[in-house]
């Protein structure tokens, strides 16, 4: 199952990884306009591995909000957070920024 939120796309995985961070429920900051993808619920937890690859663990469906975007209600579980990313000719692959 994947939910996408604009440049966010939450894939459903089975379990989630071991030796990951817990981090703020951020799952990406806008650059250019200062608004981010965020979980505003208690009931949600980010977590980071050593190389940026961000998952989040729902105990109960969530609200993913963004000033820009429809607030998309995510089901409970654990999620892999895949942010877009673009080629550009003189900086090469990057990731996407609002």
């Amino acid at each position: 199952m994947q939910i996408r939120q604009g440049d966010v796309l939450l894939e459903k995985i089975e379990k989630m990884p071991e030796n990951l961070t817990e981090k703020n429920n951020v799952l990406a900051y806008g650059e250019m306009t200062g608004h981010s993808h965020r979980f505003e619920s208690n009931g949600a937890k980010v977590f980071q591995a050593k190389n940026g690859q961000q998952y989040c663990q729902l105990e109960k469906p969530c609200e993913l909000v963004h000033e820009e975007h429809k607030i998309v209600t995510i089901p409970a579980g654990v999620w892999r957070v895949i942010n877009a990313r673009e080629y550009d000719v003189v900086d090469g692959i990057r990731q996407v920024m609002d």
